[in-house]
């Protein structure tokens, strides 16, 4: 008989063990990560001398949508949308009419809004004052029972909402007016946050932005977390027809505005900030500026919403979709 000595014995003995651990057993893969969709449809169609191709402009909202949610036509708007909804769209109209939300591009939107079933008296668009939504070229309308579209006047919640950084009063068509909220922003440039997308377009929605400017803007995480923000996002719907490269988000530097001709859908904010990064940063290359982080503007924002659990900054755990219309 074989002498084993104690430590062969517990060796094989181990071996044994590990080998009948997989007989008549099935073994199973660790699950896929779960990835953030991030949709970009592009056309070279979609701008014409200077000017959006309203139709062009459509194709690409709606078939950025259906990706998204891997339907078509009205039933993609049905995945996002119900008819009880009361949706508003915050639009970015700071910069005038060239880089500003477009009214071709939100078209399509309260269109898709429709297709679901969302009445027209159950749509707001609307952003800080009237006179900016008529600088970028929206007809303001306040009529009941149809779609409005409108600017917030000062009409705030009359207490403030304190969330960490972020100290303001909210506008009350967030707080208390909708139930669903859709952020069209336009990727930009910023001489304090070093880019302006999806969770700086809220500075629109409060009553103090030039007080939360501080530190490259360190209160943009803390806003985007208040509740009726974050609950009520349903959809970012990044209008990337323009961009600018250098010297936003207000000052027009004609020379750095250019084409992307792209519209980016997603529903994670940081993400979509993540890729407006990417976008300025590579504009501002062949435009011959320096990156944002070499300009000493890097957006730290976004590390510090994606830390709060707002979203993912890490395009391995993004699956982004690319799409040419």
């Amino acid at each position: 008989m074989e002498q084993l000595t104690r430590k062969e014995f517990l060796r094989r003995a181990a071996a044994a063990g590990l080998a009948g651990a997989g007989l008549g057993r099935r073994t199973w893969a660790a699950p896929a990560p779960v990835l953030t969709p991030v949709v970009l449809a592009t056309s070279s169609r979609a701008v014409k001398d200077g000017q959006v191709v309203a139709e062009v402009a459509a194709a690409l909202v709606h078939q950025a949508v259906g990706a998204l949610v891997g339907k078509s036509g009205a039933a993609a708007w049905k995945q996002l949308f119900r008819p009880r909804d009361v949706v508003g769209i915050k639009v970015n109209c700071i910069s005038g009419e060239r880089l500003s939300s477009r009214p071709e591009v939100v078209a399509a939107l309260v269109q898709g809004l429709r297709w679901a079933g969302v009445a027209p008296d159950h749509i707001i668009i609307f952003e800080r004052t009237d006179r900016e939504l008529r600088r970028a070229g929206f007809t303001l309308n306040k009529e009941p029972g149809t779609v409005q579209c409108l600017g917030v006047e000062g009409d705030h919640d009359p207490e403030p909402t304190v969330q960490g950084l972020f100290d303001g009063r909210l506008c009350r068509i967030i707080s208390q007016r909708i139930t669903a909220l859709v952020n069209v922003p336009v990727p930009k440039d910023h001489d304090g946050a070093g880019v302006t997308f999806a969770m700086k377009n809220h500075y629109g929605s409060i009553s103090n932005p030039g007080a939360h400017h501080r530190s490259g803007c360190a209160a943009l995480a803390d806003l985007n977390a208040v509740p009726a923000i974050r609950d009520k996002t349903r959809l970012i719907l990044g209008d990337c027809l323009f961009g600018l490269a250098e010297g936003g988000p207000v000052a027009l530097n004609v020379e750095a505005i250019w084409n992307q001709n792209t519209i980016m859908v997603t529903r994670d904010p940081v993400a979509a900030d993540y890729l407006a990064w990417q976008m300025v940063d590579e504009a501002r290359k062949r435009l011959g500026y320096p990156p944002l982080a070499e300009a000493g503007r890097p957006p730290r924002y976004i590390e510090a919403a994606a830390a709060a659990g707002l979203g993912t900054n890490d395009p391995a755990k993004m699956k982004v979709v690319r799409l040419t219309v």
